[in-house]
């Protein structure tokens, strides 16, 4: 009798299932992972919902102070003032000179709108109305000696600016007039 002919070293007569058996599992494999591929990307938005991290962060400025004073006078009464608010996880504060971050993290699905009035309510008139958006970096504006408003007046980053000096100065004028 005549030998079958090999193929990649497996004869031809029972191996032939085994290979057509690996080619189907593989076949299969395939299938699926175009399948959920598919399947993916025509996925509903409601099932990839967007998730807000439920952060509030207070930033307090204090020139000339250093962080023992920072943490004594500015870190530590927010703390207390913003300890009472609901849904209130975790706090975590930070003072350098001149500088105090306070980062209070919320429990999720709470509404920040809400915590941030509530913030606002327990600091009283310290907080300021204005609210810069978070992706302005004034320190990455190439000014060439020119203020960075002039670079685009229009933009939201420079209208929460003037924004925000409008009502400092407003502040000052007013307890100035209490004087």
């Amino acid at each position: 009798m005549a030998e079958l002919p090999r193929l990649a070293g497996l004869r031809m007569s029972g191996d032939i299932v085994a290979w057509t058996t690996v080619g189907l599992m593989g076949l299969g494999v395939l299938a699926l992972i175009v399948m959920g591929w598919q399947s993916r990307n025509k996925m509903p938005a409601e099932l990839n919902p967007k998730i807000d991290f439920p952060y509030v962060t207070v930033l307090t400025t204090y020139p000339g102070a250093g962080p023992a004073e920072i943490e004594t006078l500015v870190t530590e009464p927010i703390e207390k003032a913003v300890a009472s608010i609901g849904n209130l996880r975790n706090v975590i504060s930070s003072s350098q000179d001149g500088v105090s971050t306070v980062l209070l993290e919320f429990k999720l699905g709470t509404n920040l709108d809400a915590v941030a009035a509530d913030v606002r309510a327990h600091l009283g008139d310290k907080v300021y109305d204005t609210v810069i958006p978070r992706n302005v970096r004034v320190s990455e504006a190439p000014s060439f000696g020119r203020p960075v408003m002039l670079h685009d007046f229009h933009c939201a980053g420079s209208q929460a600016y003037v924004h925000l000096a409008g009502e400092v100065l407003r502040r000052e004028r007013a307890m100035e007039a209490r004087r």
